[in-house]
């Protein structure tokens, strides 16, 4: 792209971000909607987080005019909302409603809710059957609330791979066997069913059957990428989902595991307990009762630790070895292994997302041990005076919901309360 095709490109963000403040002042959803898609067609992150913020203004006020709890996110112009009834078998309902809030469909909420987003005009669903003895079972709908599928009490559904690749991961309880299941509810290939397999993550499934595992591709139809021999395959072997380019799989004689690429061949293996999955070039793994982190070539790059999480955003939260006299209190390491926050004695801190993490901090009260939590910056320094009795969801798009004297509500990244009458 040339100066002058970036000037251009400028001048359309501004037009469109005068048309989308226009729209918002009417409360215009449908020009406010128009302005949004154009301008993440000119990838213009600065607007698109006011138009975030725009979406998360927009399903409050629909969650107070229908008085439901909460409005999900939407997708293809449809969200999901809880509602609360006052008498009935449960006292929560989950709805499908639109960008108008009409609902569209409603159903018994199961006792974890679990939902994917839509996918070409499709998406799944778990809720409860009262007439089954509460046995939920996972339904396909469409936008209009229309069942397409419903699958079996015996099977478990597995949709992590829905949205990057349409497909769903079905588990028949009886039978312990896998398949895939696509957009209209039918099996999405002709094989037989697989003694175990992957969500589709990152473009990669790898299927296993009694003598090996087949990487196979989403965008080629499951065509195999690689066949990789193993003996006396059975339930505590599995391949896991690929995360930042890699797959690992437990040896076949459980000493260690190996690690694979998005090729299928082998890049190391290693002798550790227990292995996490790689984020940001590293690896969390646990080796007699110790945990540290191993980058890409199977070296181990930091110190031990007795506790730690991935990293984020170039961060990591650790507790230190035991043998340390810092016992039990959280603190950072980056990732040259450089220590930061030690001195704050955290009780508990949570890794970095947008800039922010959840710290907390213990304090006896009387009888009670009473904890506060607030959001540090990269600096591990308060990003806003205040504390919460509990941070309910951590900053997304821009907003975060908190909890304080027994009040839910959201804030935005200046710790400002939002959608206040």
């Amino acid at each position: 792209m040339n100066c002058f095709e970036i000037s251009e490109n400028l001048g359309h963000v501004v037009r469109e971000g005068e048309r989308f403040g226009r729209a918002l002042g009417r409360f215009d959803i449908q020009t406010a909607i128009l302005s949004k898609v154009e301008i993440k067609r000119l990838f213009s992150a600065e607007f698109i987080d006011v138009l975030d913020l725009f979406e998360v203004r927009f399903r409050d006020r629909i969650a107070r005019k229908n008085d439901f709890a909460f409005v999900s996110t939407f997708s293809e112009d449809r969200a999901w909302a809880y509602s609360y009834v006052s008498d009935g078998p449960r006292p929560e309902w989950l709805r499908l409603i639109d960008r108008e809030g009409v609902t569209r469909y409603i159903d018994a909420l199961a006792p974890v809710p679990e939902h994917t987003v839509f996918r070409n005009g499709v998406a799944w669903i778990k809720a409860i059957d009262f007439n089954n003895n509460n046995t939920g079972c996972w339904k396909l709908i469409d936008r209009e609330g229309r069942v397409l599928h419903v699958t079996g009490y015996e099977e478990t559904v597995d949709t992590r791979g829905f949205a990057e690749s349409g497909l769903v991961l079905v588990k028949s309880i009886i039978t312990s066997r896998y398949r895939f299941v696509g957009s209209d509810g039918k099996p999405a290939v002709s094989k037989a069913d697989f003694l175990f397999a992957t969500p589709f993550c990152e473009g990669l499934s790898w299927l296993e059957y009694d003598d090996r595992h087949e990487l196979v591709s989403s965008e080629r139809n499951f065509q195999v990428i690689k066949t990789v021999s193993q003996v006396n395959v059975n339930g505590v072997r599995h391949p896991t989902i690929f995360s930042d380019g890699i797959s690992h799989i437990k040896n076949t004689d459980y000493d260690g595991y190996s690690f694979f690429d998005k090729k299928g061949d082998l890049l190391f293996s290693g002798r550790f307990k227990k292995v996490g999955d790689f984020h940001e070039g590293k690896c969390l793994v646990e080796d007699e009762y110790r945990c540290y982190f191993i980058d890409k070539e199977g070296k181990k790059v930091t110190a031990t630790y007795k506790y730690a999480e991935d990293f984020s955003e170039g961060l990591a939260s650790v507790i230190s070895d035991p043998s340390d006299s810092r016992i039990d209190f959280h603190y950072y390491i980056d990732h040259d292994g450089v220590e930061h926050g030690v001195e704050e004695n955290f009780h508990y801190a949570e890794s970095f997302h947008e800039g922010m993490a959840v710290v907390t901090k213990r304090k006896l009260k009387g009888s009670l041990v009473r904890e506060k939590q607030w959001f540090i910056n990269h600096n591990f320094d308060p990003a806003f005076a205040e504390t919460y009795d509990e941070i309910i969801e951590p900053f997304h798009d821009g907003v975060a919901r908190v909890s304080k004297d027994g009040e839910d509500y959201y804030i935005d990244r200046k710790g400002k309360r939002l959608f206040e009458s």
